[in-house]
């Protein structure tokens, strides 16, 4: 008796030490994608605040959120450009980036939106009321300003701390909208009109 005791002790132990290794590796995971949690809170390593890859997604609540996704690289004159899909149910559309050598990232064009000239969309190196100026020939002259570099925001998924805070305004003055990213996740709210919060990533 004692014997098969033993036996039914030693089974008992592998089993729960099975258990609790599935339930560790369960718990490790965050998002529909299979990401670790530290990805999607903490990004993959990269410094840039919109870190572009092939193949790398973002996904976004809200009204107008989407799920966006590097669809094409290219090398390009002035550095890599990157087509990135975005896909709102509703609406589809292209954005087109452009990755300087420095890290610097600038935004070519949005949809059937093309600017006078491709302007800064997110410094590598932001300062503290960094601004820049950019123009859409049927709509004036834009503002972009760095008004935060240690910003907070919080999410469903995750609470993001030291993020680059970026407004926007029109050319009188009047705000147009707030974008927050986090060095090495990328955008990961937006307030314009509504909010728009990022809720699963994938990043290569």
């Amino acid at each position: 008796m004692k014997k098969f005791s033993w036996l039914y002790v030693l089974a008992g132990v592998m089993f729960t030490s099975v258990l609790i290794n599935s339930c560790n590796q369960e718990d490790e995971v965050a998002d529909p994608n299979g990401n670790p949690a530290n990805v999607l809170c903490d990004g993959a390593g990269s410094i840039s605040y919109f870190p572009l890859a092939d193949s790398n997604v973002w996904v976004y609540s809200g009204t107008f959120g989407a799920t966006k996704t590097v669809t094409d690289v290219e090398t390009v004159s002035t550095g890599t450009q990157y087509t990135v899909n975005a896909d709102q149910g509703f609406n589809d559309y292209d954005e087109v980036f452009i990755v300087g050598s420095n890290g610097d990232v600038f935004l070519e064009s949005a949809g059937t939106t093309v600017q006078d000239t491709n302007y800064l969309h997110v410094p590598i190196n932001p300062t503290l009321n960094q601004e820049w100026i950019y123009t859409i020939s049927f709509d004036g002259n834009k503002i972009r300003r760095v008004t935060s570099i240690s910003a907070t925001v919080t999410t469903s998924s995750c609470t993001y701390n030291d993020c680059l805070e970026i407004t926007e305004f029109d050319g009188t003055g009047d705000q147009l909208g707030t974008y927050w990213f986090k060095q090495g996740v990328g955008e990961v709210s937006k307030q314009v009109l509504t909010t728009s919060n990022l809720t699963s990533v994938t990043l290569n």
